[in-house]
């Protein structure tokens, strides 16, 4: 049996906060667009979170040596809301989905496989398959 001493599992457990402090701010920077540089993309995760650059840089490179309960709360109030939204947006993009599922299905009911009307394939000299 392995004994550990009680420094070497805070080592660890301060790995284990610094590595989720650092996916946070990725996550809170957002998707990084082609025309953003790595210091813009960063500004963006310091502005959001009300943090200073420098101190966001060293969060998200793990250079940062202690990360304060307020820092913590304020990245975990972030990540919140953030997934709040995304949970709404989803619920948007699913209603929108079945809106369009349903036009779809109306518009086929109406029209036959060609795109053809069936109340004016009679006119145009056109059968729509049966």
């Amino acid at each position: 049996m392995v004994e550990r001493s009680h420094k070497s599992c805070q080592d660890e457990h301060k790995m284990s906060v610094a590595t989720e402090a650092r996916e946070m701010v990725a996550a809170i920077a957002g998707p990084r667009g082609w025309q953003d540089t790595r210091e813009s993309w960063l500004s963006k995760a310091a502005r959001r979170l009300g943090f200073s650059f420098p101190r966001t840089r060293s969060i998200f490179y793990e250079r940062a040596r202690v990360i304060s309960a307020e820092e913590w709360i304020a990245l975990n109030e972030t990540m919140a809301a953030l997934t709040q939204r995304s949970g709404a947006r989803h619920g948007e993009l699913d209603a929108l989905t079945a809106m369009a599922r349903a036009a779809d299905a109306a518009s086929l009911n109406r029209t036959g496989p060609l795109g053809v009307d069936r109340h004016d394939a009679g006119k145009k000299g056109l059968q729509p398959k049966r």
